[in-house]
């Protein structure tokens, strides 16, 4: 799975030092993460031609995080497996970085739903953060 980093500008983090209740904070991450999860749907559903949806159907927001540094973190991933019993996580792998035994190219859905949603999630958030901070 791809790993997406996040260092967002000064005033984003003073207003998010702000919100001192950690409960604000995940609230803020949580809105961040559903804007994320249309578009990497979208992209699926681009790259997926011949599916039933079931890939589609489990990309969701994960619980709230912490991770060794201690910092929360949400993950937009497909969760669950399909009718067959193989995981969704795994084909998104399967589909990400291409099968070579298959002879199946890489199609970077993940990156491509970064860089298409950032500015989206950014967004999403300062308002969320406007939102309560008043």
């Amino acid at each position: 799975m791809a790993q997406f980093t996040y260092y967002p500008d000064k005033v984003f983090l003073e207003q998010l030092n702000k919100l001192a209740d950690e409960k604000l904070i995940e609230r803020v991450l949580k809105a961040g993460g559903g804007a994320m999860v249309p578009i990497l749907k979208a992209n699926i559903r681009s790259v997926v031609k011949n599916g039933t949806g079931d890939l589609e159907k489990s990309v969701k927001v994960s619980k709230i995080k912490t991770d060794k540094e201690g910092n929360k973190c949400v993950y937009i991933l497909p969760t669950g497996k399909d009718r067959h019993g193989v995981s969704n996580m795994a084909k998104l792998a399967y589909i990400e970085y291409g099968v070579r035994s298959k002879n199946r190219a890489p199609k970077p859905i993940v990156l491509k739903a970064i860089k298409d949603a950032t500015p989206e999630a950014e967004r999403v958030m300062q308002k969320k953060i406007e939102e309560l901070t008043q």
